[in-house]
Parts: structure tokens; sequence; C-alpha cells
């Protein structure tokens, strides 16, 4: 099976998108998101509470817990990837979220 090398240049605020064997290009991209972990960033625009738990959890290495409904909070802003986690916890709780880490590496997200 043999498959066609397609070539594409980019420029500045394009990214490349590879779907079905085809590859389109997006222009006047916010790349802000895209290179957030390159340099040392959580980046968040408008993301549900789950999704920042959830790269949270990637990143440290911990179980997600929830007491209770996950909360229907939505972040914009950005933490670097420096911080321990009991100094992200710490924020968190700076921010009215009711979140307390557990012995065994679980992050538990209390009503």
């Amino acid at each position: 099976m043999y498959h066609r090398v397609h070539n594409v240049t980019l420029s500045p605020d394009e990214q490349a998108v590879v779907s079905n064997a085809a590859i389109t290009v997006q222009q006047h991209v916010n790349t802000e998101p895209v290179l957030a972990w390159k340099n040392g960033l959580f980046h968040f625009d408008n993301a549900p509470f789950k999704e920042v738990m959830q790269q949270l959890s990637r990143w440290y290495d911990v179980d997600v817990a929830y007491m209770g409904a996950v909360p229907s909070r939505k972040f914009s802003g950005e933490l670097q990837r420096n911080l321990s986690l009991l100094q992200i916890v710490e924020i968190m709780n700076e921010n009215k979220m009711n979140v307390r880490l557990e012995e065994g590496r679980k992050l538990v997200v209390l009503p």
C-alpha cells in the first residue's frame, strides 16, 4: 500500500489539520492554546471544569473524584505547569472551589 506525500507550507497563525487522508490549512488560528504546553503553561479559554480537571489529572498523574455533581464553572487564564499539585489545590480553593488532595494521589472535588 502506497501513500501519497502531501507537502504543505504553513505561515504564522496557520494550522494544518489532517483528516480522511486530506490536509487542510486553517488560517488565523489562535496559537496560544496550542503552544501553551511548550511555554510551560496550562491555557484555558472558557474551559469546562471537567476539562480542567482532566488536564491536571494527566499532568500530575492523579485520579479525580467528584463527591457530587461536576461543577458547571468555566475557566479562562493560564497556570504555570511547574507549580506543585499542592499549589494548584491552594489556588483552586482560593477561587472558591472546594478541592482537597488525599493520600494515594487522589484529587477530590467536594460539593
